[in-house]
């Protein structure tokens, strides 16, 4: 019986050294972990709702972390307009608000995948310090709206983008402290000052699945921003071919051997039959495929963009 006692507080303490070195995921559910170790079964009703709470999402990505274990990014099936999809090709800049490392891991994946300016997490966060806008954790959708005006305003750009984490759920095995799962909520939202609206807003979860060991927090924080980055291009439709042509161009006004008719799995395909490597073809804008892109190019005297322009498709096809 003593035995038992002290494997139930050695994986209490255990859960907190876990949560303290996640705790920008894992903040809003310390109690709910340290509890579920010691008296999990007050909380096996409680840990069910949250299950049940969390259903409708699909996983997205995952990956198996170094230290053990595996950490997944789930979202919800979400559908936005054509009016809204084809409001993003007015747009070209993107102020990235600043929240967390992961905010600034998230700027630089849509630097490398996209052609917007991006206005970084530091920009905008200098800004806010003089007062030219509030945080959006306290209003209303209409206040921000209003707020999202004036960051766009403060740092000029034409639109802001924001991901925010908030609290999740856990499941552990009440004598192993290597079988524990927590997750936290991810939530994003796009908003278009020049539409006076919001454009997209996108809930998921973040779900670790922790081994033997910690998990890395730049390790997870990669798979987050790496899977929004893509979330996002996916919404709008902005695959290597879409990003590459002029903005605002009509397809109409662009003549059959000028438009690139590959799809971005076409092209991860024929990149890998020619040896480049590009990851796994999942239609998925990834730096893998960016990085086969440039490799391509460069070996085939191409201007080494990382894009698939109409001169890197004919070449390819």
């Amino acid at each position: 019986m003593k035995k038992r006692g002290h494997q139930k507080w050695s994986r209490c303490i255990a859960l907190v050294r876990y949560t303290r070195l996640n705790r920008r995921y894992l903040t809003p559910i310390i109690s709910v972990l340290f509890l579920y170790g010691c008296f999990a079964p007050a909380l096996i009703p409680i840990l069910s709702a949250t299950s049940m709470a969390l259903s409708g999402l699909q996983l997205y990505k995952g990956v198996q972390l170094t230290t053990g274990g595996s950490a997944e990014v789930r979202f919800k099936e979400t559908k936005i307009s054509e009016e809204d999809r084809s409001a993003v090709t007015t747009i070209k800049s993107i102020a990235v608000y600043p929240g967390s490392k992961e905010n600034i891991a998230l700027a630089s994946e849509l630097e490398e995948k996209s052609e917007f300016k991006i206005i970084s997490p530091n920009s905008v966060r200098k800004a806010q310090k003089k007062g030219a806008f509030e945080d959006f954790g306290y209003l209303t959708e209409a206040e921000k709206t209003i707020n999202a005006w004036n960051v766009c305003t403060a740092v000029g750009a034409d639109s802001v983008l924001i991901m925010t984490f908030g609290g999740g759920g856990s499941s552990a095995n009440l004598y192993s402290a290597k079988r524990t799962e927590v997750s936290a909520k991810i939530e994003i939202e796009f908003f278009s000052i020049k539409h006076k609206r919001k454009l997209w807003h996108q809930e998921g979860e973040l779900v670790l699945k922790i081994g033997a060991n910690s998990p890395a927090e730049d390790e997870v924080g990669e798979l987050v921003a790496s899977s929004v980055a893509d979330k996002f291009m996916e919404v709008f439709a902005l695959n290597p071919a879409d990003i590459s042509a002029p903005r605002g161009i009509e397809d109409s006004k662009q003549t059959e051997s000028s438009r690139p008719s590959m799809t971005t799995m076409q092209i991860q395909q024929r990149l890998s039959e020619l040896g480049y490597q590009p990851g796994p073809v999942d239609g998925k804008i990834g730096k893998n495929t960016i990085k086969a892109l440039k490799k391509f190019q460069q070996d085939n005297n191409l201007p080494v963009t990382g894009k698939a322009d109409i001169e890197t498709v004919n070449n390819l096809r």
